[in-house]
């Protein structure tokens, strides 16, 4: 169900759109930039209606009559809505026959490419015209009064019944806030307007393109230049290098290791009904990108959870026969105070509790976005090398490699869904981690507490920049056929782990772990 009444928490996949955190209104502070309309280039066909997001059978049209009926309607084969009731929001006009309705885009699609959709890519176009997260985003309206509306914005046109007017606009200012769209002159002239009575939260702002001029300066001897420092591209088991040029040689070898990315939903998902529809599309679409990266792997098929409360795992796993983590704790992967991620062999399980809670003040930061595909590749590990053992065992795999190789694994597909940059994520967990202040080696960091994620992070991006994604994988492969991860990581690598650990202590100061 779509949630509606006030805004919900929610994202969508963009690539160029900064999505603003969704669960108020903007305060008085926001801008909306004022700019001329791109006037040329329309055609409705850029925008793809309706799709099944959520995968239940019923498209966005559906879920829209469904969450908007005043007296719900029954479903049928295929979401055929029987019965039920609607009041128009721009007329207030009742309907028992949704098929007499039209579902409006409160920005409309024409005015949304004028204002910067036009620079979108169709993906992009495709999430905004079927955006669920915001609840007046889409308005199941009369037919009539929709085709008169047209493309038209709100200096052109506006809801006749004045009750209705503030929320319409707060609505208008919301979706160009969301997807950085901007206004026209005459746009603006009407939030101005209504800014303080309707409460909007906006300020616009006209986009200076002019230069700024400058006095003409007083002649002085020209200084010396100094030098700019050169940068030093990453070459394999470098200890010099420049930080982004051993970043994007990971990705880039990553990416070449994978191609063109077939995604596959091949896996079982039961899911809480308290998740929104808009949170399920772009935790699947996650889903379904990162199990598509491993259809080579065999391996078992994959049952995620995915939950809002520890409560509803503890449940939904126990009535399945299933269980994740410490069979002591009292929740599966969980005390019950945070969320909960984590994975087995064939079993994912996303518990996001924080984000969820009454009068959360948690958003999904790049972190959390991260988590579906990083807990896949969880299960990739496990279907090559089987499950990780305890440290006194040949075949144990470090906690930095293992965790450290799902976090760059989550923030790779998360950075190619477009949910945020690569740098982002390495900016939290490796740059600016506190955790790394004091310089620990390596090989210390192979418990929870010591937080192995984020230097793993960097060992792996090291690893893969230097030997690829293929013999990284290998790794292990290998610790499962030759009975031990020293023997393995040095068939996959060509180097001891301790000829690892020390090329990775001189090359460090490189990675800014820590800086």
């Amino acid at each position: 169900m779509r949630n509606k009444g006030s805004l919900v928490w929610g994202i969508l996949i963009t690539l160029a759109v900064n999505i603003l955190p969704l669960g108020q209104y903007a305060s008085a502070d926001e801008v909306l930039f004022i700019a001329s309309d791109h006037s040329t280039g329309y055609n409705r066909n850029l925008f793809k209606l309706w799709i099944d997001a959520d995968k239940n059978g019923c498209d966005t049209r559906k879920e829209v009559l469904i969450s908007e009926a005043i007296v719900k309607p029954t479903k049928s084969t295929g979401c055929k809505l029987v019965g039920g009731k609607w009041i128009s929001r721009y007329d207030f006009v009742t309907y028992t026959d949704s098929t007499k309705m039209d579902i409006d885009h409160l920005v409309p699609l024409a005015e949304a490419w004028r204002s910067g959709a036009w620079a979108w890519t169709n993906q992009q176009r495709m999430e905004y015209a079927n955006d669920l997260a915001i609840p007046m985003a889409l308005n199941a309206v009369t037919a009539s009064v929709n085709r008169s509306k047209g493309d038209r914005d709100i200096a052109s046109w506006l809801p006749s019944d004045k009750k209705f007017l503030c929320d319409y606009l707060k609505g208008w200012v919301t979706v160009k806030a969301k997807y950085k769209l901007t206004v026209d002159v005459s746009e603006a002239q009407i939030i101005n307007k209504y800014n303080q009575s309707c409460g909007l939260g906006y300020q616009t702002k006209q986009i200076d393109l002019s230069p700024t001029p400058t006095p003409s300066p007083t002649p002085t001897p020209s200084p010396t230049p100094t030098p700019s420092p050169q940068k030093i591209v990453f070459t394999p088991w470098a200890s010099q290098f420049d930080t982004l040029s051993m970043t994007q040689a990971a990705l880039d070898a990553t990416s070449t290791y994978f191609g063109k990315v077939s995604p596959s939903n091949d896996y079982e998902i039961t899911i809480d009904p308290s998740i929104t529809i808009a949170d399920r599309y772009w935790i699947t679409s996650a889903l379904d990108y990162a199990n598509g990266l491993f259809t080579n792997i065999q391996r078992e098929k994959i049952k995620v959870f995915l939950g809002t409360t520890h409560a509803w795992s503890k449940n939904t796993l126990t009535a399945s026969n299933l269980w994740v983590g410490d069979r002591q704790s009292p929740y599966p992967c969980s005390q019950g105070i945070n969320d909960a991620y984590c994975a087995e062999k064939n079993l994912v399980l996303l518990i996001y509790s924080d984000i969820y809670a009454p009068n959360s003040q948690y958003r999904w930061d790049f972190g959390r976005r991260s988590t579906p595909a990083h807990e896949v590749f969880h299960t990739v590990q496990f279907a090559l090398a089987g499950p990780n053992v305890g440290g006194d065992s040949q075949l144990h795999i470090p906690r930095w490699l293992m965790e450290g190789s799902a976090n760059y694994f989550g923030f790779y597909v998360a950075d190619r869904l477009g949910f945020d940059y690569y740098q982002t994520g390495r900016n939290q967990q490796v740059n600016t981690n506190p955790a790394y202040k004091t310089s620990i080696p390596l090989s210390e960091y192979d418990n929870f507490n010591s937080d192995p994620y984020g230097i793993g992070q960097a060992a792996s991006e090291y690893l893969i920049a230097s030997v690829g994604f293929e013999k990284f994988l290998n790794i292990w492969k290998f610790t499962k056929s030759e009975s031990s991860f020293a023997e393995g990581f040095k068939k996959a690598t060509g180097l001891t782990i301790q000829d690892f650990y020390s090329k990775f202590e001189s090359a460090r100061n490189s990675m800014r772990i820590g800086s």
